[in-house]
Formats: C-alpha cells, sequence, structure tokens
C-alpha cells in the first residue's frame, strides 16, 4: 500500500506536469471580409439646401403675388388686377402654409381718415376675390395704411406718380 500511495504521489505531479506542457490547439482562423471601397463624395444635384429653398420660395412669392393698382378713388378691380389675383390665387393653393396680410394704400390726396377707408376698400376687395378663387379667408388678414406709407413721395399734380401710390400689397405674415 505505501508503495501505491508513493506511485500516486510521483505520478500525480509528472500527469499534472503532462497535461499542462501540451500544446493546446490553436483557434480555427476567422476569414474577415475586406474592408468596402471608399466611398467618394458626389454632389447630389437634385437636392436644395434650406437656404436655396427659402430663395426660391421668396422669388416665387415676389413673381406670384404682385401689387394690384386701382384708378383714383375707386376699389374696383381692373381687369389687369384679376389677372394678377387668379396668378395669387394658384399660387396660394400650392403653398397652402403661407398666410398673407392685404395691405391698402392711397395717394396723398383726400383726408387722412378718408384715405384709411379707402385703403381698407382696396384690401377687403382682394381678400374677396381670393375667397371666389378658393383661398380660405383665415389665411387672409387685411389692414390699411391709407396715405402714411407711399411709394411716391410729393407727387403734386402728377398723376402717374398718384397712381403708384393707390395699391394693395401682399405681405406674408406666415411661412
Amino acid at each position: 500500500m505505501r508503495s501505491v500511495k508513493m506511485l500516486l504521489v510521483i505520478s500525480l505531479p509528472v500527469l499534472c506536469l503532462f497535461f499542462a506542457g501540451c500544446k493546446k490547439a490553436a483557434p480555427m482562423p476567422v476569414e474577415t471580409p475586406p474592408p468596402p471601397p471608399p466611398q467618394v463624395w458626389e454632389p447630389d444635384t437634385n437636392k436644395f439646401s434650406e437656404v436655396d429653398l427659402e430663395a426660391e420660395l421668396a422669388r416665387r412669392i415676389k413673381e406670384n403675388l404682385q401689387t394690384l393698382y386701382f384708378d383714383l378713388d375707386k376699389y374696383d378691380l381692373t381687369s389687369e388686377s384679376l389677372q394678377k389675383l387668379r396668378i395669387a390665387a394658384e399660387f396660394l393653393k400650392e403653398q397652402s402654409q403661407i398666410r398673407i396680410r392685404l395691405d391698402g394704400h392711397a395717394d396723398e390726396r383726400g383726408t387722412t381718415e378718408y384715405n384709411m377707408a379707402l385703403g381698407e376698400k382696396r384690401a377687403i376687395a382682394v381678400r374677396n376675390a381670393l375667397t371666389r378663387y378658393g383661398i380660405d379667408s383665415q389665411r387672409l388678414e387685411t389692414t390699411s395704411f391709407g396715405r402714411e406709407r407711399p411709394v411716391n413721395l410729393n407727387c403734386g399734380g402728377n398723376e402717374s406718380c398718384h397712381s403708384m401710390n393707390r395699391r394693395v400689397e401682399y405681405t406674408v405674415i406666415k411661412k
């Protein structure tokens, strides 16, 4: 029995050294795919930057919402004004996010009160025409500046000078 114990005592460290000293199997190599080729940046000419879109919208607003002019002491829409209003209405239908204020103006002749009322009648006439063309009246505001914001100052007796002051202009209040 003593010899069996001795054999175990001697063989146990030998076995440990044997197993500890064995070379472990190498892990299987994993194939990694080659890296993707570097991408070359090319500008996308179909996209606009935000600045480009704002500039384009501003250009289209100016093009489609043109100033309307009126005869002396009148707020009737001329055939030219109606044609401009049709264009404006089509644009506003496309751009449903836009709200506008219609600013009525008069020339310097007449009293302040008369010109304020005349400017308001002109703005209302334009609003009514736009609503007949299908624009929701909630998108339209009116105001009158009367003779307080002339395009041309001190016209005297020059009718063509005065005619530029009798107008309705569009002011975009929400885009």
